[in-house]
This record gives structure tokens, sequence and C-alpha cells, in this order.
């Protein structure tokens, strides 16, 4: 992948997709206000996105989150029972969503994802995926096929999981260029 590209179209039609109740974050700017203005703003943020894309640095205020947390489920009392969610810039969060479609685009364009996948794949769901596994299963069990079926739980993987080798993997698996894959240092800021 040789580089992403920021226009003020696209620019534009992101943040007209934003929802206009969503709360702010650090930067304190509502998208109550990016959206309506999106035409005037396309311009001056796509020069921003694409500076901070190929300077390989983001802005101050981007790199700062209000981390709350959001109870999952069982006792109140445990703090393993709540999630934290991270709140970040509306603007920080329109550049993620442009190199996010532009590179699931490459991926899938290069078939480097299979078609098995599911996960963060529009159109396909974790219920999706069981419908398939289960005819694939029941298939093989009417042809008296031997199936071996591997459960693996990866709920927490994600909490556990260091950012700074995932950042390290995705450069091995794809060959990225350390500006593909800069944004990896955010800061929390409690309480939100």
């Amino acid at each position: 992948m040789e580089n992403i590209l920021f226009t003020p179209s696209v620019v534009q039609r992101t943040l007209q997709n934003l929802k206009p109740t969503s709360s702010v974050g650090p930067d304190h700017i509502p998208n109550l206000l990016l959206k309506p203005l999106a035409f005037e703003l396309s311009h001056p943020l796509c020069h921003i996105f694409d500076m901070s894309f190929k300077c390989q640095q983001l802005p101050q205020v981007w790199k700062h989150a209000f981390v709350t947390p959001v109870f999952k489920n069982g006792t109140t009392c445990e703090a393993n029972i709540y999630r934290p969610i991270s709140l970040t810039s509306t603007c920080c969060r329109v550049m993620e969503r442009i190199i996010n479609k532009q590179l699931l685009d490459y991926l899938l364009r290069h078939r480097l994802i299979t078609k098995e996948q599911h996960g963060f794949i529009q159109r396909k769901s974790v219920c999706g995926n069981l419908l398939e596994s289960l005819f694939d299963w029941t298939v093989n069990l009417e042809s008296r096929l031997i199936t071996d079926v591997v459960y693996v739980d990866l709920k927490k993987s994600v909490f556990s999981a260091s950012h700074v080798q995932q950042v390290s993997d995705l450069h091995l698996k794809f060959a990225l260029r350390p500006h593909h894959v800069w944004k990896y240092g955010r800061h929390p800021i409690c309480g939100g």
C-alpha cells in the first residue's frame, strides 16, 4: 500500500456521516458543529490530515482521550467487570475512519483478508459466521467426514495484548512503512 489519500470530498462525506448526538472528546469540538460545516471544514481538515500523516505527527490534543468505565455484567463493585471506553477527538476519529476504509479496501482488493473473515467487515457478523460454520459442520456430518472444531476464547486478548507488539506484527505481516502505523501512542485522561 503506497499511501492514504485524503481528499476534500472524502473528508466532507465522512463529516456528513457523523452522529450529531455523540459526546465531545478532549478537543471539545462537537459533532453538532462539524456535521453542518462539513463542506467548509473539508479543505482545512484534509490539509491537516495529510500533513499529519506525512510528518508522522498528530496534533497533541488528538493523543488524549477521556476514558470512562462502562459496566459489562456481574457485581458492580468488582473493577474487572468494567471495560474502558475511550472518547477521542472527533477530527481524529474522522481521520481514522478514512485510513480504516482505505486500508480495508486495499486488503479486500488484494485478497489479503479471506472470505471467512467476519469481524470488522461490513455486512458480516458473528451470527453469519456461526451459521456458515454450522452449515459446514452439518454437510461434513452428513457426508460422514471427520470434523475437528477448536474453540478459542479471545474475549480478553484485546485488553492483554501489547499495542507495540501489534504494531510490530503489522509491520512484519503487511510490510507497512512506519508512517502507516504511527498512531498507537494515546494518553488517557481518566474521568470524562
